[in-house]
């Protein structure tokens, strides 16, 4: 049955109640065996005292231990076999809800037992799988750009790169895929597909220098010492998106997620949440984002975002936290659409 992966909690619940209705009726009918063993052992004694014991007389009725065979024990517990078995069905029924609770699912038999039973009551199972299934909202994961890699020695790419007309192709290449991107990425992806791994205080003045020449289609703003590269079609005020950290070469570090994209995944924290305390808030905002520990320089860079956002009238202090201005919730709205939903 599908509804176990489309609702599989309503699923769950649907299950356990029918065992807990199951449990009761045992119990139920394990008390009214009690009552009747209670009543026919008093009229065993009754019978016994008023004819005579051991008499052929005696008016015993089929319980008697002298007819039968057995004890007055064995009468009792002969009348509480029925309730015995239920109590060990019902102990059953609840280690069946235990490995529920714990598995999240049932066996193949235990599925198609409960499907038939919520159809014999009259129950259809595949309402549920009409249900809607459920999302989470996350945003887009930052995809790095694949370059060739030219083997080079750092001296030779030193005293030639400046020439080739392959440094501005490759930052270009970069810079349309990935911008925004900061400048200490944008460089590292350059020496790094020329085969050269570390980047010299001359090798970073000599990449400025072909990043500000006309030969790359791209613009350059700065924001508390982070510098971004953006390609020519795009503006930081006009910029609604975010990527979050994937796997592998699928990561940034935090220092190098442009300002714009935090400053966007608080506005969209704060139009989920309403208000939130700065720390809350940048900590729900990183995690977004794909940093699972708001360490020293992710709340320094969310720090930084809050400020940025409230300096553009994005965002205020109200009470003991931050909530949207009107200009910031008309921003969210725009960042919202740059939002994936994804099923979970």
């Amino acid at each position: 049955s599908m509804d176990w992966w489309d609702n599989a909690p309503k699923e769950i619940t649907r299950i356990l109640e029918y065992i807990k209705k199951c449990e009761e009726e045992k119990k139920t009918k394990r008390e009214q065996e009690l009552r009747e063993a209670e009543e026919a052992e008093q009229k065993r004694v009754l019978l016994a005292s008023a004819g005579g014991e051991g008499s052929a007389d005696s008016g015993l009725s089929d319980g008697d231990p002298e007819k039968t065979g057995l004890s007055d024990d064995d009468l009792i517990n002969k009348g509480l076999a029925a309730g015995g078995l239920a109590d060990v069905d019902a102990q059953a029924s609840g280690e069946d809800a235990e490995k529920l609770a714990e598995n999240g699912s049932l066996s193949d038999d235990q599925e198609s037992s409960a499907d038939e039973t919520a159809e014999e009551e009259g129950h259809d199972p595949s309402e549920e799988s009409q249900e809607q299934k459920h999302y989470r909202a996350r945003a887009k994961v930052y995809m790095p750009c694949a370059l060739p890699v030219t083997a080079s020695d750092g001296k030779e790419f030193l005293t030639t790169f400046a020439e080739k007309q392959e440094v501005c192709d490759r930052m270009n290449t970069i810079i349309a895929a990935e911008a925004p991107i900061s400048e200490r990425v944008l460089f590292r992806r350059i020496v790094q597909s020329f085969g050269v791994s570390r980047i010299t205080p001359r090798i970073q003045e000599g990449l400025k220098q072909i990043a500000a020449s006309p030969r790359v289609a791209a613009s350059r703003s700065e924001y508390a010492d982070n510098v971004v590269y953006w390609r020519s079609d795009q503006n930081p005020h006009e910029y609604y998106g975010m990527r979050a950290n994937g796997e592998d070469e699928a990561k940034r570090d935090i220092q190098d997620v442009p300002v714009w994209e935090e400053v966007n995944a608080i506005l969209y924290i704060l139009q989920e949440q309403i208000s939130l305390p700065g720390t809350d808030l940048a900590r729900e905002a990183a995690r977004f984002l794909g940093f699972a520990r708001l360490n020293t320089n992710a709340h320094r860079a969310f720090v930084i975002a809050i400020q940025y956002a409230s300096i553009n009238d994005l965002v205020k202090e109200s009470g003991n936290g931050w909530v949207l201005t009107e200009k910031g919730r008309e921003r969210a709205k725009l960042v919202s659409e740059e939002v994936v939903m994804v099923e979970v």
